[in-house]
């Protein structure tokens, strides 16, 4: 159930499961970032199975199942383990005994060099209603998602354990996880971003100076409703591929894939069937790629 989401273009995500015996998550591949290109940026995925010590990223409660608990108290996504057996029992995760508090995890622009564009964690044991919170650069509240999942005992049950996680291009400052029935584990925390800009590409000429590059034109109008159109110019002929894509990474629309002319072409994009937000629209040559955003509004 969502509720509360004032941000227009934010995405809260979950309570999602995986490739569970029981639909749960059980394996990082379960993770709706797990196919996202961060080539562009950054990702990283910690399962606590080594402790935690990751610059940028702080919690303001809790610590390793281990450090608190001691051995063969742990409640962690099934795999991490080494064997998908239903078990999560021998791997590591986060505890909290304050589940109505709850843990806020905070990112760290300065470290990071920027703020993630992608940030969840999985839900690994605790009762009661599950709440999830995200923040977006300036601290305001991006809304939350609340699940009622919890079941099946403490130690080691892996069937209610599921992903909550947000996507908010602008950047995303903090999530908080918390319950109100007692203590709370969570496992797989997850944050990346996802850049595209503008970025002039030059190719060598036979003679070893540049050539001129592909340029991509912002589209027109933007924000749009439906439809836009956008412009980019080569040099010389050559084969052109323009592809929109979503916050997750997917191809949603390929609205231009043929030999383009030397000069200017135009392409409309129509994404009237599509939700509001923010996508991605990107120009693939020989040459490299280059992306912009646009916001889709209805």
């Amino acid at each position: 159930m969502v509720a509360n989401r004032p941000a227009a273009y934010a995405q809260l995500m979950g309570p999602t499961g995986g490739s569970g015996a029981d639909g749960e998550y059980n394996q990082a591949s379960d993770s709706p970032f797990f196919e996202i290109d961060f080539s562009t940026g950054y990702f990283h995925l910690e399962d606590f199975e080594d402790g935690f010590d990751v610059p940028g990223v702080t919690a303001d409660n809790g610590g390793v199942v281990s450090v608190i608990f001691g051995p063969g108290l742990h409640d962690s996504v099934d795999a991490d383990d080494g064997v998908v057996d239903g078990s999560g029992l021998d791997g590591e995760n986060w505890f909290y005994i304050g589940g109505a508090t709850g843990i806020t995890w905070t990112f760290d622009p300065t470290l990071l060099l920027a703020l993630p564009t992608h940030a969840g964690l999985v839900w690994t044991d605790g009762a009661g209603d599950i709440i999830f919170e995200a923040f977006d650069a300036a601290g305001t509240s991006l809304g939350t998602v609340v699940g009622q999942h919890s079941c099946c005992g403490f130690d080691g049950a892996t069937a209610e354990d599921r992903f909550y996680g947000v996507i908010e291009p602008a950047g995303i400052s903090a999530i908080k996880i918390s319950s109100n029935g007692g203590g709370i584990e969570i496992d797989h925390l997850q944050y990346g971003r996802m850049d595209v800009s503008n970025v002039a590409i030059e190719t060598p000429g036979r003679d070893g100076a540049s050539t001129a590059a592909p340029i991509l034109f912002e589209n027109y109008p933007e924000p749009f409703q439906g439809l836009t159109t956008l412009t980019f110019s080569v040099p010389n002929n050559t084969p052109v591929r323009v592809e929109v894509v979503n916050v997750l990474g997917q191809i949603v629309q390929v609205p231009y894939d043929q030999w383009a002319n030397p000069g200017t072409t135009a392409v409309q994009i129509d994404l009237s069937g599509l939700r509001s937000g923010i996508y991605l629209y990107r120009m693939v040559t020989p040459s490299g790629i280059v992306g912009r955003q646009m916001i889709h509004t209805k």
